[in-house]
């Protein structure tokens, strides 16, 4: 099935720090890294239970979001958590494109 690009939010919006959108009735977290200015968006589904991420706290000091359910912690720019760097334990990420001043999201 091909993705379909949706307008998520502006370059300018995530300069403020992380940003909780809706897209297509889906909720994701975006996140643009201060470093080399790539733009992260993850699922709101932690692999541990698939709790509601993005109703998390955000720990932009230490680049980190924290999941409500049971405290599981994941890297802002990456997914990655320190229980283990695999894929299965990885906040899903949903591939993201900047055109001008728009960033985009490519889902199905």
């Amino acid at each position: 099935m091909a993705r379909e690009k949706h307008l998520a939010t502006s370059v300018r919006d995530l300069a403020e720090g992380p940003q909780r959108v809706t897209v297509d009735d889906k909720k994701l977290l975006l996140y643009r890294s201060e470093d080399d200015e790539t733009v992260y968006a993850f699922r709101n589904v932690c692999p541990h239970q698939l709790g509601p991420v993005v109703e998390g706290k955000l720990d932009v000091e230490n680049k980190k979001v924290i999941c409500p359910w049971h405290g599981w912690e994941f890297d802002l720019e990456g997914g990655t958590n320190p229980f283990g760097g695999d894929l299965a334990k990885r906040l899903p990420q949903v591939e993201t494109v900047v055109e001008d001043e728009d960033v985009y999201v490519l889902m199905q």
